[in-house]
């Protein structure tokens, strides 16, 4: 039996309390802890709403820039629908054969069948999150067309005939999807229009300054709003840096909110000691993992925004 929530109380946004949410069937546990924290998008909801009530099942595919939040928003929804969440780090070496399943050895020493991401998600009424899809190959993203259109699946390898729960999802994330970024995303594959016809899609871009703003408030309550306001707009260049290809890395939301938190560590509750432990924080949250020449453009480029916003501060 199906079962609706009203929008507003699932995502907490603003929303006509006739404007419903379908959600999981009692019982089932969420897959992912729900980050109090997310921020949903009223423009995202809209078609992640179709998405779930969907019959018969279609694909929902994110595309966008690295670190705008698109697995982040597949996750929450799960968490907040109680919809089981099945994930995949694509890569090109991945065989469609890895998500149906495979033969294992038991500890016996006999063999047995294992069923993949795909089987599980399609018998449970979860959802298969392929994180960056475009990475595949795309004669192993066809597979997936039976699973989209097909009521039941068969498995070649023990004869099983699946039947796919009215509940399964597919969504995937994808950078360059139209294969016309090649330099910015290198390794990624054009789709066939033959799978992106079963898909729908949102196009993810990064969230506004303001609200950015608000989520490092909601995670880090000790942070002032000018030092929050600095962070977000140097996030921002950073992003706008890293398409230009002037640096390899880019600030993911989730990498800004462990910044705050190193800086509010750092600083404490203080303006200007939060400012002086900006540089610092962003060592542990970012500049660690970057090549020698991006942390030097990186480091330089905030100690000019610091110096601009908080001259004492370095």
């Amino acid at each position: 039996m199906e079962k609706f929530k009203p929008l507003s109380d699932v995502f907490g946004v603003n929303a006509p309390k006739h404007v419903t949410i379908r959600v999981h069937r009692d019982g089932d546990p969420f897959p992912a802890p729900v980050d109090p924290g997310y921020l949903f998008q009223n423009a995202d909801l809209k078609v992640v709403q179709f998405w779930l009530k969907a019959d018969p099942w279609r694909g929902l595919l994110l595309t966008g820039p690295t670190g705008s939040g698109k697995t982040a928003l597949i996750e929450q929804v799960a968490a907040r629908t109680g919809w089981p969440l099945f994930q995949v780090a694509c890569h090109g070496e991945l065989e469609f054969q890895e998500l149906i399943g495979r033969v294992v050895l038991n500890k016996d020493g006999s063999t047995g069948w294992q069923d993949g991401p795909a089987i599980q998600a399609a018998k449970a009424g979860g959802i298969l999150l392929l994180d960056e899809m475009n990475f595949l190959r795309p004669g192993v993203v066809g597979g997936l067309n039976a699973l989209l259109d097909a009521r039941r699946y068969s498995i070649p390898e023990t004869g099983e005939e699946v039947a796919i729960h009215p509940d399964f999802r597919i969504a995937a994330t994808a950078n360059g999807v139209a294969g016309d970024q090649g330099t910015a995303y290198r390794g990624t594959q054009k789709q066939n229009l033959a799978l992106l016809d079963r898909f729908i899609g949102v196009e993810k871009g990064y969230m506004q300054e303001e609200d950015e703003v608000k989520v490092l408030s909601l995670r880090e309550p000790t942070l002032t709003e000018n030092v929050a306001k600095l962070m977000v707009g140097f996030a921002n260049s950073l992003r706008s840096m890293n398409m230009e290809g002037r640096v390899q890395e880019t600030l993911s939301l989730r990498v800004l909110t462990t910044w705050a938190h190193f800086v509010v560590g750092f600083g404490g509750g203080d303006e200007m000691a939060q400012a002086k432990a900006l540089a610092l924080a962003l060592e542990p949250a970012l500049l660690f993992r970057c090549a020698s020449d991006s942390k030097v453009v990186i480091s330089e480029a905030l100690r000019e925004v610091v110096q601009r916003h908080y001259p004492g501060a370095v």
